[in-house]
């Protein structure tokens, strides 16, 4: 809100719709009840005035009505009374064809859906990884060895297994992981996400790379 008394003004005006005796009492100047509502606060003089029943204001509406002739302002290249901070109102484009009603319930229909698509990604991403840290965590006798997988995770995904020491983290450029074999399994008809397919490609291209160079090193020796 950056200028609170000409958006009150618009709010003021409405108000005067409602009437006294139905939705409204008009309180004699310095009534007892006016001097108990200045007295805490509520009001700023007590000269005649209407005190309006709760329950008689459409406030959602009155609030409403004062940001359209805000947004109107606003189209119209004037200064608005109020500034947007955060979504959905940052990306809302009013148009004045609609009301402001109608299209403040589909923006947040919208952003909603938006959410909670996004939500519902990044619980199976965290799905995924909470399947891949319990392959990395599951062990078994072999040869008298304990044997183990890895999963290739970001380190922020096994923090927890990390600091109580059950995972150990290994850097893939790791001389270590030279004499590893790799097996890079594929879904039939599976289609990815936009980020690894395109670094599908690129981790296929890179393993190729790797065994011809791999292989003309064990042919030279």
């Amino acid at each position: 809100m950056k200028n609170s008394k000409k958006f009150e003004e618009g709010i003021f005006s409405d108000l005067r719709n409602l009437k006294s005796g139905t939705d409204a009492s008009l309180e004699e100047p310095k009534s007892g009840f006016l001097d108990f509502l200045y007295k805490n606060n509520c009001i700023r003089t007590q000269k005649k005035q209407k005190v309006f029943y709760w329950y008689s204001v459409p406030h959602d509406k009155l609030f409403l009505d004062a940001l359209e002739r805000d947004l109107k302002r606003e189209k119209m290249g004037q200064e608005a009374t109020t500034v947007a901070v955060n979504e959905p109102a940052l990306s809302f484009e009013f148009d004045s064809s609609q009301s402001l009603f109608e299209q403040l319930t589909k923006a947040q229909t919208d952003f909603d859906a938006a959410k909670e698509s996004l939500d519902a990604a990044k619980k199976l991403l965290d799905n995924r990884q909470q399947l891949l840290r319990e392959g990395a965590l599951a062990r078994k006798l072999v040869d008298g060895a304990w044997a183990g997988y890895a999963a290739l995770l970001p380190e922020s995904a096994a923090l927890i297994e990390l600091n109580r020491r059950e995972l150990k983290a290994v850097p893939v450029a790791n001389a270590a992981l030279q004499e590893t074999s790799l097996n890079l399994i594929c879904r039939l008809g599976r289609t990815l996400p936009a980020a690894p397919a395109a670094l599908l490609p690129l981790l296929e291209s890179g393993m190729r790379l790797w065994a011809r160079k791999n292989r003309g090193t064990t042919e030279s020796a």
